[in-house]
């Protein structure tokens, strides 16, 4: 390619545009990078003002929903002991925590923030420092591929501030935005690898390849090896097919299978405990909830596609109203990449001559085709013949690799105007010029249709691709036609602007100023959409201690609680961040056993449709009070209103077993449904008979009716739990806590076996007496998992030390 951009640039010389020295001397300068950089980061400040220049936090509904509790738990558990919890004991009756993915627990990058800046703001901060780092990595990258300053400029420009990534902010979705701003990283080592067949970009890439896997973002991390594997067959090939060296095509792919292996080894201390717990323990086990229309789930449809070229077609809900119409349960962010990147990338793919155009044009539709689920039914080759597409969802997340290989695409669209328009036919100069002007024309037709006829262009549109839309979102559609006019007439304007200013430097005048220009157009176009979902909140108000919670602390001791204020607090997991045990909370990834116990997605057998509390499972699981928004109807009389005041209304219940409890007798039952059918039973007594899968091994007792027994919790942190029991007869001490492996437990200092009690939950066989029991967190993959992952940091500083002196050392041999 460089030869290439070299010859363009020669002939160029006979037919140079006006120049400006100052300009050129910029963008040749050994400091342009740095200007660069301070360029964004300005920038993305201004966009991000309102954050930055406050003490408030950045609003993001999943922030607010988990994302605070995952993370002050975890940053006080590790200020407090010095190491990482392994189970979170406040929601879904406790869950492991590195296992179960907490958010990005390993990650360095966000670690550093939450270390440094109060919790709330570093929420913020390591979002709006990652939309930098887009550009950064977009624009390192872009130079990679031996694009020019200017041109890898706009690309990382339209990258970092794709309302794609940006939009992410919304839901507060940090791990898909911490992905997309690595992404360019990985694909820049593999290009110079590739190119240069050096060790240390290979190095480099595993080094990505691990960071993006500890972002954690599984489903993200699977797109970008589906990328990165498929751009090295690709580049392989290309290559051995021009050299026919079976050496070389072997070295490459020895340094490509080292840079996995690293990557791999690298991330291992949260994706093998990750990897086994989604494959064995977590709802997605198996099939899980799986299944098509699962893996279809939040899909972009055809909404969505026409906003690609018309931003917020499809509308969409935010701070601003719920104005989202399309086929989705809601939309709070966009897939919209920006026009400029497919403008100027689709004149790269007419103009530019490089082959590996057509890789990221490929890899583009790919992502498009894929993120479209549903909507076409390609999807099915994806769904029946790709691993793990079955259990993930929400395909539109691919999307950020549609948004970089247009940004790269348009990159080199950038640099044919730049480097061989002007020295290019005339047919092919008037060709570019000729498909901008028809599409700034058919922009400004859309826009005169759609301004003269709003109401029948949408019912034309819903005629031909959404017949059977729902009345409320029809309303919702038409209360959007404003912004769609607009849209299409900022569009018009600016495409319009674009082909003037092509037009001029066809005439020679001003090149770095117009392409600048467009890069300023691309920038507004951007930041009109990024601006609507970026908002920002009071930490101090949303997160005030309720007097609820001062009230509950001082009566639920080890207890739970089934919190259903989700229009109080708008967080299922509020009181869990004040430490208070909850039957349920939000996660997604809880243990199968557990959610089965409860009921599935619905948790049927914990309330009903309309939150009444069904009571034989809450029993078993301790559950002693019930809040609700205040003015509940309590139909149970037997359930005490102990707290009504403040907006909540707190029930207590005087049948819930207490956190551990001790059982005489046992029944078998193989099968895991059948197991919760009976413990969802009301005739059945849990505190009777304890339900296991397995003959114990373990004969127990009836005690005599007058002899009293006791068993206290004394002592109950994250990963250890102290339990005090006095037994009249050998029996089973049961622990309301969900059964998992790591746990081990001990009686007297002798370790015993764990058993599974009631489909879900803990139990181990006591003898006669009074005895002390320890129930300890020990994962040995866990362990292994971590001194890989620190093994693998010693290799790559050695690897890196040791390469960069071994490559001066060369060059100071090579320059005598």
């Amino acid at each position: 390619m460089a030869k290439k951009m070299k010859k363009a640039t020669d002939v160029s010389k006979n037919v140079r545009p006006a120049r400006m020295p100052k300009l050129d001397k910029l963008f040749e300068s050994k400091y342009y990078f740095a200007f660069y950089a301070i360029a964004i980061a300005v920038l993305t400040i201004i966009l991000f003002r309102e954050f930055v220049f406050s003490n408030l936090m950045l609003f993001g509904s999943d922030t607010l929903l988990a994302g605070v509790f995952f993370r002050d738990f975890f940053v006080e558990y590790f200020k407090a002991h010095g190491s990482v919890p392994q189970w979170n004991p406040y929601i879904f009756g406790g869950m492991p925590f590195v296992d179960a993915f907490h958010g990005d627990i390993f990650y360095p990058i966000s670690f550093v923030f939450k270390m440094i800046f109060p919790l709330f703001r570093a929420l913020g901060w390591v979002l709006v420092f990652h939309v930098f780092l887009a550009g950064i990595s977009m624009f390192m990258c872009a130079r990679a591929f031996k694009f020019g300053n200017l041109a890898s400029s706009i690309a990382g420009i339209s990258y970092m501030f794709a309302p794609y990534i940006v939009s992410l902010v919304a839901p507060g979705h940090d791990g898909k935005i911490f992905v997309t701003a690595l992404f360019p990283f990985a694909m820049m080592f593999l290009e110079r690898g590739m190119e240069r067949k050096s060790y240390l970009d290979f190095i480099g890439l595993g080094t990505v390849i691990g960071l993006i896997i500890l972002t954690p973002h599984p489903q993200m991390a699977y797109f970008s090896l589906w990328a990165i594997g498929s751009y090295f067959i690709f580049k392989l090939v290309v290559r051995y097919r021009k050299e026919k060296s079976a050496r070389s095509a072997g070295i490459l792919t020895a340094f490509f299978v080292l840079a996995i292996l690293t990557g791999l080894a690298l991330s291992a201390i949260q994706f093998y405990p990750g990897y086994k717990y989604v494959k064995e323990y977590s709802p997605r086990a198996g099939e899980g909830r799986g299944g098509y229309e699962w893996a279809t789930s939040w899909s972009m449809h055809t909404e969505e596609a026409v906003g690609m070229l018309i931003p917020l077609f499809a509308g969409t809900d935010s701070a601003e109203g719920r104005l989202y119409w399309g086929r989705n349960l809601f939309k709070d962010n966009t897939e919209y990449v920006g026009i400029f990147p497919i403008l100027l990338g689709v004149l790269g793919l007419i103009f530019y001559r490089d082959t590996r155009k057509w890789y990221f044009l490929g890899l583009g539709i790919m992502s498009l085709i894929y993120a479209l689920g549903a909507t076409t039914p390609l999807f099915y080759l994806f769904y029946y013949l790709l691993p793990n597409v079955k259990s993930m969802r929400a395909p539109s997340m691919i999307m950020f690799l549609f948004s970089f290989s247009f940004a790269l695409l348009s990159a080199a669209g950038v640099q044919y105007i730049l480097s061989g328009f002007l020295s290019d036919k005339p047919d092919r100069r008037r060709r570019l010029l000729k498909i901008l002007m028809i599409i700034a024309i058919a922009y400004i037709a859309s826009a005169l249709l759609w301004t003269i006829a709003s109401t029948g262009m949408l019912d034309l549109y819903r005629s031909i691709f959404y017949s059977d839309i729902a009345q409320a979102k029809l309303t919702t559609a038409a209360g959007n036609l404003d912004t769609i006019v607009v849209s299409l007439w900022l569009m018009a304007v600016l495409i319009g602007a674009t082909f003037l200013i092509v037009k001029m430097i066809a005439a020679r005048k001003l090149v770095p100023i117009a392409i600048g220009i467009v890069a300023l157009f691309a920038v507004v176009d951007d930041w009109r959409i990024d601006s609507k979902y970026i908002h920002t909140l009071n930490s101090q108000e949303r997160f005030a201690k309720h007097r609820s919670v001062k009230y509950l602390e001082q009566n639920f001791g080890y207890d739970r609680i089934l919190d259903m204020t989700f229009r109080m607090f708008r967080s299922q997991d509020y009181y869990a961040y004040f430490g208070i045990n909850q039957v349920a909370g939000y996660h997604g990834n809880q243990l199968a056993v557990y959610d089965r116990l409860m009921g599935g997605l619905e948790k049927s057998n914990l309330h009903d449709r309309y939150g009444i509390p069904r009571l034989p499972i809450l029993n078993l699981l301790g559950a002693r009070y019930f809040v609700y928004d205040a003015g509940y109807p309590m139909p149970d009389s037997t359930l005490q209103k102990v707290y009504d005041m403040d907006q909540i209304t707190i029930y207590r219940n005087p049948h819930a077993l207490p956190r551990s409890f001790i059982v005489h007798h046992y029944g078998v039952v193989t099968d895991l449904d059948s197991i919760v059918d009976i413990a969802a039973s009301p005739r059945f007594d849990p505190r009777r008979f304890v339900l296991l899968e397995e003959e114990p091994g373990f004969t127990p007792e009836e005690p005599l009716m007058d002899r009293v027994e006791e068993c206290e919790i004394i002592d109950y942190e994250p990963e250890y739990v102290k339990i005090v029991a006095m037994l009249k007869a050998p029996g089973f001490v049961c622990l309301s806590d969900p059964h998992y492996p790591a746990w081990k437990a001990y009686v007297d200092g002798e370790q015993t076996e764990i058993y599974r009690a009631y489909g879900a939950l803990r139990a181990i066989g006591v003898p006669e007496g009074e005895h002390v029991i320890e129930f300890v967190y020990k994962s040995e993959q866990y362990q292994i998992s971590k001194m890989i992952s620190y093994a693998t940091v010693v290799f790559i500083v050695i690897s890196v030390v040791g390469g960069t002196v071994h490559s001066r050392m060369k060059r100071k041999k090579e320059n005598g």
